[in-house]
């Protein structure tokens, strides 16, 4: 387990133990860090290893995942690779955990 993911486990389980809005706002947005740096890695990760793919190759093997290219240019091409290796994580589980526990307790990121 890397560093990422046992700090949102860890927070995880803080938010489960707390129904305070303020603490549980206060939580998610510690989540949302490691969130960030745990997709930063994940980012940096893919493109060192599509790095030696041209534009027009990397564009087929997204074809060939079933993935929709992002957009024009390199990190476009790649966002949906990022993406779909991050989104299984147990980071980004348990983050998509914390938020929807938050969630229920009508506590979100964004101010209304």
């Amino acid at each position: 387990m890397n560093y990422t993911t046992e700090h949102l486990l860890d927070l995880l389980a803080l938010a489960e133990a707390t129904d305070d809005a303020v603490e549980l706002r206060e939580i998610l947005h510690q989540g949302h860090e490691y969130y960030s740096q745990g997709l930063e890695e994940t980012r940096a990760t893919v493109h060192t290893r599509y790095g030696e793919l041209t534009d027009v190759q990397l564009a087929e093997e997204l074809r060939r995942l079933g993935l929709p290219p992002a957009g024009a240019g390199r990190p476009m091409l790649l966002a949906p690779l990022v993406l779909r290796e991050w989104e299984n994580t147990p980071a980004a589980l348990a983050y998509g955990a914390l938020a929807a526990h938050a969630a229920r307790r009508g506590v979100c990121l964004i101010p209304e």
